[in-house]
């Protein structure tokens, strides 16, 4: 078995060099993956040492005889940070992609809290990743007379394409 995907059940979330994310770091914003090379403890759930949570290089501190540590964990400073949310794009191959449909028809109680984390995100990036004009999934907040009018014409036409 390989560490492409897999579940941390500690912070109850997904693990693994194939799942995108965020670093833990508060306020960081940089895109990882959740492999063992971001992990802090450098072991998969943290090891001995570390919290498990997840960090961009810029965060996690490298000692001759300690494994990799973010900085709270390098300081024994024992409350972790908070673990940023799964990345929209995440969410989005859980809930369409075909490999995982055994996994939602086994697990309908996680596809519903799914969904409810995907109805927070804004409805551009809902837009964005189904290639569609945000307007025609009600978002006006960019909405101009003229565009306006225009995607009233275009939303004739994809009505009209049945």
């Amino acid at each position: 078995m390989g560490w492409s995907i897999g579940y941390d059940t500690n912070w109850e979330r997904d693990i693994g060099y194939g799942v995108p994310a965020t670093c833990d770091h508060r306020g960081c914003g940089m895109d990882i993956n959740r492999g063992l090379s971001h992990v802090c403890g450098g072991e998969p759930y943290g090891g001995n040492r570390g919290c498990g949570l997840y960090f961009c290089e810029k965060h996690l501190q490298f000692h001759a005889k300690l494994p990799q540590l973010c900085s709270r964990c390098s300081r024994r400073y024992y409350k972790p940070f908070v673990p940023t949310p799964d990345r929209r794009e995440w969410i989005h191959h859980k809930l369409t992609d075909p490999s995982w449909e055994e996994w939602r028809k086994e697990n309908p109680d996680e596809v519903r809290k799914l969904i409810l984390l995907w109805q927070k995100i804004p409805i551009s990036d809902i837009a964005r990743l189904f290639y569609v004009p945000p307007q025609l999934l009600g978002d006006l907040e960019r909405g101009t007379f003229s565009n306006i009018e225009q995607w009233n014409l275009e939303f004739g036409n994809f009505r009209g394409r049945r």
